[in-house]
């Protein structure tokens, strides 16, 4: 089963510092940046700090290429497109 969604936001800080926080989303990565209690209920708080969300930029998550997954809970992935 294939599934999409777009979600969006509007901030008023420059693309080169939003990206970093970007590249390192997703579950054994940085989390998702979502509420404490969403993120436990949902991903049980599987990330790179231990905790639910990054607090900061994690250099070892910055290289993200074309094809590569970014996993989700249940085994599902969202594959990176060009």
């Amino acid at each position: 089963m294939t599934s999409q969604s777009t979600r969006a936001i509007t901030n008023d800080v420059p693309p080169e510092r939003v990206w970093p926080w970007i590249l390192q989303m997703g579950i054994y990565r940085a989390g998702f940046y979502t509420h404490d209690r969403v993120e436990r209920a949902m991903f049980r708080a599987r990330d790179v700090e231990g905790k639910h969300s990054a607090t900061r930029i994690h250099r070892e998550l910055q290289d993200l290429k074309v094809g590569d997954q970014v996993p989700y809970d249940g085994g599902r992935a969202a594959v990176v497109q060009p």
